[in-house]
């Protein structure tokens, strides 16, 4: 089973900064979970609000250096990758929601992931995921070597989803913990062809009780208990 750190070792550390992802790393897991955004100067930055805090404006409407100025903690996607590195996989999830202030339905942000993803020379290693499927679509057309994931919102039947991953072609589904231990074996034979990631697991017995149930893969913000839950003898 894949344990991906859920925006870094987010149990020890501030969600999406390069110490939660250093720790990420020291754990063991298998990959990091990170959000991407884009400052209004076009800088990919990693945070899963629109804002770094409640009183700041959002993302979209500072440029890189005053953002700098008033959330120095807020790391660039560069800056991430300068310690993930060719350790483990990347897993870029896409935040583009219509109720949000950087909502863009020409996609822009899918497009500068994908060139930087291009950039990298390492797209295998890296996985894309959104729950705009447009967006997503979008990364995939422009960053072909990568592998993408389809993100259901929590409440969502899974199976909802399968269709539309298998004919575009995505590789995983990313699923809500609670959809997962609902669904557990019968789901995964449903959706055969297709990876079943789940988020956010953080209790022990759930992740063992994943395991043994076929999930591919776990989000887990203390990447380091899991990987000693998942680790120890049966």
């Amino acid at each position: 089973m894949i344990i991906y750190a859920h925006r870094g070792a987010s149990a020890h550390a501030r969600a999406n900064t390069v110490e939660a992802y250093r720790l990420a790393v020291a754990a063991g897991a298998d990959g990091i979970e990170l959000d991407a955004r884009l400052t209004r100067d076009g800088v990919l930055i990693l945070e899963h609000e629109e804002r770094a805090e409640p009183h700041l404006p959002p993302f979209i409407e500072l440029d890189f250096a005053g953002l700098r100025e008033q959330a120095p903690w807020v790391p660039t996607l560069d800056e991430a990758w300068e310690v993930i590195g060719p350790k483990m996989v990347l897993n870029i999830e896409l935040k583009n929601r219509p109720d949000e202030a950087d909502y863009d339905p020409t996609h822009r942000l899918a497009r500068t992931v994908a060139a930087w993803v291009n950039e990298t020379g390492e797209a295998h290693r890296i996985l894309l995921s959104s729950f705009n499927y447009a967006s997503l679509d979008e990364a995939k057309r422009l960053a072909p070597g990568a592998m993408t994931g389809v993100l259901v919102m929590p409440a969502t039947d899974p199976l909802s989803a399968a269709p539309y991953a298998r004919a575009a072609g995505h590789g995983t589904l990313n699923i809500w913990i609670e959809e997962a231990l609902e669904g557990g074996r019968e789901l995964v034979e449903a959706t055969s062809g297709l990876d079943v990631l789940v988020y956010t697991v953080n209790d022990p017995e759930q992740a063992l009780r994943l395991r043994d149930d076929g999930f591919a893969g776990i989000f887990s913000d203390d990447p380091a208990m899991m990987r000693e839950v998942l680790s120890a003898p049966r």
